[in-house]
């Protein structure tokens, strides 16, 4: 039986290849917004299964996470991209991240009630 108690806002797939990532805003029965990041894998295992991995990221570590994320892919740069293909435009990610956390801050100093706000959506785009 199906968890209804958790609602989605938002979801983007992004194929790579054999493997495709679902990014998903969701929120739960309390009204928590959080994202699950799934990964799905076409390399099956013994049943014949899809392999999948799921990430819970809930909304208190969306700063955090961001950071470490934008830490990760600026030393990835520094090390050199084998390709224009893997290039990551940093400054403009680091741009639009700001953007979203400063709206998230206002939304959570505000006193919101969740449906007037609309979805929250975080668009990555590589």
């Amino acid at each position: 039986m199906k968890d209804k108690s958790n609602f989605a806002l938002y979801s983007r797939c992004v194929k790579a290849g054999k493997r495709f990532y679902y990014i998903d805003a969701k929120r739960d029965s309390k009204g928590n917004d959080y994202m699950v990041i799934t990964e799905s894998n076409n390399a099956v295992e013994d049943g014949g299964a899809m392999v999948r991995h799921k990430v819970f990221l809930y909304r208190e570590d969306f700063a955090k996470f961001t950071e470490a994320f934008l830490d990760v892919l600026k030393s990835l740069e520094q090390e050199g991209c084998p390709s224009e293909e893997q290039a990551i435009n940093i400054s403009d990610m680091e741009r639009k991240l700001t953007d979203i956390e400063a709206e998230m801050v206002n939304r959570v100093g505000d006193d919101v009630e969740a449906e007037s706000d609309g979805p929250l959506k975080i668009d990555f785009e590589f």
